[in-house]
């Protein structure tokens, strides 16, 4: 071969392998550029079948022909990528276990990989969800009814903003969709000093109250004698101001100065009578009040059902008895929205005597009290029975308690008696100790607990709080009363909420 042919043959050869590492440089990035736009077309779709499925998921729809139409109209409309072709559902399903199962495919056209026969990328994605509520839910709502919810910010009663976030939180609930067989529960317990458990059970076997009786008493021999003297103050301190403070709230009070210099001065004689009169009846009634079970642990969990509550009877004249005055009656577990919003509007902070308008019933605050009977109200045991039994993960049914309070305890429990009392410093602490006692048997039944501080100043009662809730996120620090409406709110979303599994 002469030397020019060589030449040109070795030109030819370098063309070639320079076409071909050309050729494979085209690939190498153009499949790069492919296998991105493959990438994202694979993630959106994932989202458009993720979307199916939480819409399936919030339906009621059972039909296996009507769930196939569902999903494939939400990923339709979901799919917004020109890019992804030949999308199709290949199953749309709810299992005995009211899973949701969504599956799809499609496809993206490939450009440069075509040189290398790759002519598409297919997907075949998959979405899990359980359906919202599907499993029956019970909630027991136990609500601060005592006197400092009397107290206003800008203009708001803090049992107004109460009344108002528990009703939306029961709207929100029972509004949902359950989902085919399930149901939502949801009870009432309004505490203050005591719990007031409903006349209505006063034969209860759970229940000791002494029977109503009257007591007539005689008066005293009429005595009378002539007085010719009288004193009069000649000489007073001034009047001051002596407030009083009744579960945290200030009520103004003006004492009358003591009288300084006095004098006896002669009068026509007089006749001044004691004595006498009509006899008088004193009736002794029941008003629905309990106090918590006697003894030093039983107060602090369910497991003793069959152990007595003490109920109290006193003077129907005497206001003042905390043991035997109680404010609204508890509303057990019911799935009756009405009912629940009729006994929500007419809570209240204290009550007038209607015989005596200078009479009012102030309750302070025993935590505890309420606590047992949100307990008893998801217990499946007695006294309440409506609630089903307790399940290992507090999965069928869920068991929630949502605890609000807008202070610290200010009443002890008398382990004789079951009365609620004032106590000493160190007292309170063992309430306080009782409160969290309360919340840890709860939690160990694996009951979900929230808790809501609305402005609470003190530390310590903040922090007995977020130790109950369940966790960090279930504590809620309410500043101001539109915060506790935010926060009711928020566990309502948490409790209605769908929890994608894959």
């Amino acid at each position: 071969m002469s030397l020019r042919g060589l030449l040109r043959n070795r030109s030819a050869s370098f063309a070639v392998n320079a076409a071909l590492m050309m050729a494979g440089l085209i690939v190498g990035l153009g499949g790069a550029v492919d296998m991105g736009r493959g990438y994202l077309g694979r993630v959106h779709l994932q989202k458009a079948v993720d979307s199916a499925a939480l819409a399936i998921a919030t339906s009621k729809i059972t039909d296996p022909a009507e769930l196939h139409g569902l999903a494939a109209m939400y990923i339709a409309a979901n799919v917004h990528d020109d890019s992804i072709r030949d999308v199709s559902v290949t199953r749309a399903t709810v299992d005995d276990k009211n899973r949701v199962v969504v599956q799809a495919s499609g496809r993206v056209d490939m450009t440069f990989l075509r040189m290398v026969r790759q002519e598409s990328l297919v997907f075949r994605l998959e979405a899990q969800t359980d359906r919202p509520n599907v499993l029956n839910i019970e909630v027991a709502l136990v609500l601060d009814n005592t006197f400092s919810m009397s107290i206003k910010d800008k203009g708001v009663e803090k049992l107004t903003a109460l009344k108002t976030a528990a009703s939306q939180l029961v709207t929100a609930l029972m509004d949902a969709e359950t989902g085919e067989g399930g149901s939502v529960m949801i009870g009432l317990v309004p505490y203050a000093n005591n719990v007031n458990v409903g006349l209505h059970r006063r034969n209860e076997p759970w229940l000791s109250v002494p029977d109503d009786y009257s007591v007539t008493t005689q008066p005293a021999p009429r005595v009378c004698k002539t007085l010719t003297t009288k004193t009069r103050c000649l000489s007073k301190a001034p009047d001051y101001s002596c407030p009083t403070f009744v579960d945290g709230v200030e009520k103004p009070k003006t004492c009358a100065g003591a009288c300084l210099i006095s004098e006896k001065y002669e009068v026509a004689p007089y006749e001044s009578c004691s004595g006498g009169g009509n006899p008088t009846t004193t009736t002794y009634s029941w008003y629905g009040c309990v106090g918590s079970r006697k003894g030093a642990t039983s107060n602090l969990n369910d497991g003793n059902p069959t152990e007595t509550y003490p109920g109290f009877v006193v003077k129907d004249s005497d206001w003042a008895d905390w043991s035997g005055n109680c404010l609204q009656p508890i509303v057990d577990l019911t799935d009756q929205k009405s009912v629940l919003l009729s006994a929500i509007a007419g809570m209240m902070h204290s009550k007038t005597n209607p015989n005596n308008k200078n009479q009012k019933f102030e309750p302070l605050t025993y935590i505890p009290a309420g606590l047992i009977w949100g307990q008893n109200m998801l217990s499946p045991t007695a006294p309440l029975t409506k609630a089903r039994p307790y399940s290992d993960e507090n999965e069928n049914p869920r068991k929630i308690m949502i605890l609000m309070t807008d202070g610290e305890n200010t009443l002890k429990r008398s382990p004789s008696t079951g009365k609620h009392t004032s106590g000493s410093a160190s007292d309170l602490t063992k309430t306080d100790n009782e409160t969290a006692a309360l919340c840890a048997y709860a939690k160990s039944k694996k009951i979900e607990v929230y808790t809501v501080a609305l402005m609470v100043e003190d530390a310590g009662a903040r922090s007995l709080l977020e130790g109950c809730a369940s966790n960090k996120g279930n504590y809620f620090d309410a500043s101001d009363t539109s915060a506790l409406v935010e926060a009711f709110k928020s566990i309502a979303r948490a409790i209605n909420s769908v929890r994608l599994v894959n």
